[in-house]
């Protein structure tokens, strides 16, 4: 089976009338993945700032290369949707979206939503890249208070 996209390669398997898998859309943003999801602030939920920004989305990038996240968005079940700053991601980095307001850092950003986005009883998180394609997804049915992906 052909996994390349090399000229010859695009030969070998024109003539052996095998079918090349070129990589999918997606296949760079599936290396940007969810790791780890705290969707229900610890303690009571106050409404404060600092209880909603206790929610939070790690969002990793497992691969080697700087991974551009321009035009990407973050949505809850309900589309209630985050578009991640125009940054690359290093190999090998993570960012933290967290739900409330707050001054965005080298690894911690901030939706700047006045409540609670995730859902404590179940949601899904997804990442959408700048085409729309999903890049990855993370659902979750019962209250832990936070999961990996």
């Amino acid at each position: 089976m052909c996994r390349t996209v090399a000229a010859i390669t695009l030969i070998v398997c024109t003539l052996l009338g095998t079918a090349l898998l070129a990589p999918s859309a997606g296949a760079t943003g599936s290396r940007m993945q969810f790791t780890f999801i705290q969707y229900d602030s610890p303690g009571s939920d106050t409404g404060s700032n600092a209880s909603i920004n206790a929610e939070y989305v790690t969002i990793s990038n497992t691969s080697g290369d700087r991974i551009s996240v321009a035009g990407w968005h973050l949505y809850d079940y309900q589309n209630h949707a985050y578009a991640l700053p125009p940054i690359s991601l290093a190999g090998h980095t993570k960012i933290r979206v967290h739900t409330g307001v707050g001054t965005n850092t080298g690894v911690d950003k901030y939706w700047g939503e006045n409540y609670y986005v995730w859902n404590n009883t179940g949601d899904r998180a997804r990442l959408r890249d700048n085409k729309n394609g999903l890049v990855d997804e993370c659902t979750w049915t019962t209250d832990h208070g936070y999961t990996t992906c």
